[in-house]
């Protein structure tokens, strides 16, 4: 998935459930923060993005740190997460984000590691989610329930933190296997080469000649690359 392709479509991007304020994950200010630091999934084109806003006012690319995987990775990533949710022991899922970098309008022979999504249950039990990159915030963000539910055991008694955040990740984790399949198939995007094979078909049967220098998804053209190479 090439960073060019998707800088030149960022106006494309269609808002679906997962865009929903009720399924991003908040954590306390930061230091000289505006506000509080957000984690939320998106989908665009075919891939999902998994994204952090640390609302530092002055921190790199705008305050947005994020990972983008396609949706073979996404499933994966989330299986595994299942799986650490229902593990009596604490544990660490890491996918890394790798793809290739511009300067200058030149793009980098190999992919870089870009940032990293992390899923950990730590010693106490609690669970969370961080997306992390080199000389960026490291922040974390627990899966607990809000101040609209508590949950209470038979004796009423409420259950512990630990508790409380496997819960909610749980939750959480199981809708996101369910959600994200349901929109990639309602809201499949044609891209790439197939595209490009798409428009040769409709010009072909319209009893056209395909002209090999129309419009196709070149890496060449497009909007301005970022001079700075993100990490």
């Amino acid at each position: 998935m090439s960073n060019n392709y998707q800088n030149r479509n960022t106006n494309q991007k269609k808002k679906t459930l997962l865009d929903d304020n009720k399924l991003k994950l908040y954590a306390p200010k930061l230091d000289g923060g505006t506000g509080s630091p957000s984690f939320s999934v998106s989908k665009f084109d075919n891939n999902i993005h998994f994204v952090v806003y640390t609302n530092l006012p002055n921190d790199k690319e705008r305050g947005k740190i994020d990972a983008r995987f396609d949706m073979i990775q996404t499933m994966g990533v989330l299986t595994k997460f299942n799986e650490l949710i229902r593990s009596e022991k604490p544990g660490t899922v890491v996918l890394k984000y790798l793809d290739h970098t511009f300067f200058n309008r030149k793009r980098s022979d190999e992919v870089r590691h870009l940032s990293s999504l992390i899923f950990e249950k730590e010693d106490s039990g609690k669970i969370y989610v961080a997306i992390t990159a080199r000389d960026r915030p490291q922040i974390k963000f627990y899966f607990a329930t809000n101040k609209h539910a508590a949950l209470a055991k038979r004796d009423r008694t409420e259950f512990t933190e630990a508790e409380d955040s496997q819960f909610q990740a749980s939750g959480w984790c199981a809708l996101m296997k369910r959600l994200i399949p349901s929109i990639l198939v309602d809201d499949f995007t044609m891209t790439g080469q197939d595209h490009y094979k798409a428009r040769k078909e409709k010009r072909e049967q319209s009893g056209g000649q395909y002209n090999n220098n129309s419009q196709s998804q070149s890496s060449s053209g497009g909007e301005e690359f970022n001079d700075v190479i993100p990490y």
